[in-house]
């Protein structure tokens, strides 16, 4: 790889990691953070790669005219605020630290420097260098070498990608269906409650649009109550509260109902919820 642009450089490692096995939905490119935007950031396998175009990764301790600091000093501001941030994270949570290492690479696609940085206050103060200098081996070689330097399983659970929405867009087709298809005998009290929510909205200003507007907006917005209960209750440690949690209130329709109801879809779908931010690890 050789680019004059950075985002060349980024454009041409995504598929690397993908090819390691990495979920692309758990590759983050241009997140905030240390006072920047980190070029790739995979949090579950704590690796942070700072791109730079051709040649601007063959000095890597030297600060260039107009810069304020190394690329390797950029590199280690991102990483001392994401290490900060988990630390602080899970103290407030009283969860408990995996002791995986973080992965440090500041690469132009021909250079590469590579670090390990204890997952601890202060990482940057000694890290283990995996590699320094040029690499001229096959992608492939390529694909093995980064596998080494993230040896280790991933820590937490499955990492929520930047646009969560299609997590969630078949259980709204789901429920949707399922909210069609109540039976007339039980139909009252789903009325009742779409009702009464589709009168907030109205009196908001905010009152839907369209025929079958207010059922799907109704559904969705009970979803979105349900998911949100499913994580508050996860990042308290009660995985099994959320039902009662639920029952009061507009979406509580999704717990009644015969065999098959949307709370059973709810169930089985949020045992497998991406929460790793919120839950323990």
């Amino acid at each position: 790889m050789r680019h004059k642009r950075e985002s060349n450089v980024v454009a041409e490692l995504f598929p690397l990691l993908v090819e390691m096995g990495i979920d692309p939905s758990e590759i983050e490119r241009g997140h905030p953070s240390g006072g920047g935007r980190i070029d790739i950031y995979i949090p579950r396998y704590r690796l942070i790669i700072e791109a730079k175009a051709s040649g601007g990764a063959t000095q890597p301790d030297v600060v260039r005219a107009g810069q304020g600091e190394s690329p390797r000093q950029q590199l280690e501001r991102y990483l001392e605020a994401e290490v900060s941030a988990e630390l602080e994270r899970l103290s407030l949570a009283g969860g408990e630290h995996s002791r995986k290492a973080w992965t440090g690479i500041l690469t132009d696609g021909r250079t590469w420097h590579a670090n390990e940085y204890r997952h601890a206050w202060n990482p940057a103060r000694r890290p283990t260098p995996l590699h320094s200098g040029r690499f001229s081996g096959t992608a492939e070689d390529l694909v093995g070498r980064l596998a080494q330097w993230l040896a280790g399983d991933p820590v937490g659970r499955q990492w929520v990608p930047a646009d969560a929405s299609k997590l969630f867009a078949e259980k709204a087709k789901e429920l949707a269906r399922l909210y069609r298809e109540i039976p007339a005998n039980i139909r009252r009290k789903p009325d009742a409650q779409s009702a009464l929510w589709h009168d907030m909205l109205h009196v908001s200003g905010m009152s839907p649009r369209g025929g079958s507007a207010p059922d799907h907006l109704f559904v969705v917005h009970s979803l979105l109550i349900a998911i949100a209960r499913m994580m508050i209750c996860a990042a308290a440690g009660h995985t099994g509260g959320w039902e009662q949690s639920l029952r009061d209130g507009f979406a509580s329709w999704t717990l009644d109902g015969p065999q098959g109801r949307a709370s059973d879809i709810l169930t089985s779908w949020g045992r497998s919820l991406p929460i790793g931010r919120l839950g323990p690890p």
